[in-house]
C-alpha cells in the first residue's frame, strides 16, 4: 500500500467512513507519486469526500484532481479551500469539480482561497448550484488572481446582476501584471441561454482587450445565465 493509500485509510477509519474501493486500487497501482486522481462519476456523497481530500493533504505531487459528477458540498469545498487550494508550493494545475452542489457558500470557501493559489490554472464549476452570491465572490477571486486561465461555469444560477460582477472584475484584472504562464489569447464570456436578452448580449460581446504588454495573457471564462 502506498503512503497515500495508508493515509486515507487512516481517514476513513477516522471519520467513520467506508474507504472507495477505486481509489484504493489507484493507489495500489502508484505508490511511488500520486500525480492525478480520479474520482469522477462515482455519486459520492460530501462526507464520503471528506477523508479523500484530507488524504491529499499535504500535496507535493498531485497535478489534477478530478471529484466531478458527485456531491461534493460544503464539507469537501471547505476542506478544498482550507488547505489544498493553499499551499505555497503545491503543483496542482487542473481541479475539475462540474456536477456536484457546492452551492454560494461553497463557492465563498473556494474563493477565498482563490485569492491566494499560486498553482492552479483550470477550474471546472459547472452545474454547481452557484448563485449571484457564489458568483459575486469568485468575481472578487478573479480579480486577485492572476493564474487561473480557464474557469467554467456553465449551467449555474446566473443572473444579468451576477453576469456584471464578473465582467466588472475581468474588466479590472486587465490592467495588472501579466501571469507569464498563462496561455489564453483573450478574455472571453460566452452565454448560452434564451432567457435573458439583454444579458445574454452583454456576455456575447463581452470579448475584452488586453493590456499592451499581455499579448498571450488573459482567461477564458465561460458560463451560462439564467433567469427564474
Amino acid at each position: 500500500m502506498s503512503d497515500f493509500g495508508s493515509v486515507y485509510l487512516a481517514k476513513c477509519q477516522e471519520f467513520s467512513v467506508d474507504p472507495i474501493k477505486s481509489v484504493l486500487v489507484l493507489a495500489e497501482k502508484r505508490r511511488q507519486q500520486l500525480t492525478s486522481l480520479d474520482a469522477s462519476n462515482k455519486c459520492l456523497a460530501d462526507r464520503q469526500l471528506v477523508p479523500l481530500v484530507a488524504a491529499l493533504l499535504p500535496n507535493y505531487t498531485l497535478v489534477c484532481l478530478d471529484l466531478s459528477g458527485n456531491q461534493l458540498a460544503c464539507n469537501a469545498a471547505h476542506l478544498l479551500s482550507g488547505r489544498l487550494l493553499r499551499e505555497p508550493h503545491s503543483p496542482l494545475r487542473r481541479l475539475l469539480l462540474s456536477r456536484n452542489r457546492i452551492g454560494d457558500r461553497g463557492a465563498a470557501y473556494l474563493a477565498d482561497a482563490l485569492a491566494v493559489n499560486n498553482s492552479l490554472e483550470d477550474l471546472a464549476l459547472e452545474a454547481n448550484e452557484i448563485g449571484d452570491a457564489g458568483l459575486a465572490a469568485l468575481a472578487d477571486a478573479l480579480r486577485r488572481n492572476q493564474r487561473l486561465v480557464q474557469v467554467r461555469l456553465d449551467g449555474n444560477v446566473l443572473t444579468a446582476a451576477g453576469a456584471d460582477a464578473v465582467l466588472a472584475s475581468i474588466q479590472r484584472r486587465l490592467v495588472r501584471p501579466p501571469s507569464p504562464r498563462a496561455a489564453a489569447a483573450a478574455l472571453r464570456c460566452s452565454a448560452q441561454s434564451h432567457a435573458d436578452a439583454a444579458c445574454r448580449t452583454r456576455l456575447k460581446e463581452a470579448s475584452l482587450p488586453l493590456h499592451p504588454k499581455r499579448r498571450r495573457a488573459g482567461l477564458q471564462l465561460k458560463f451560462s445565465e439564467h433567469h427564474a
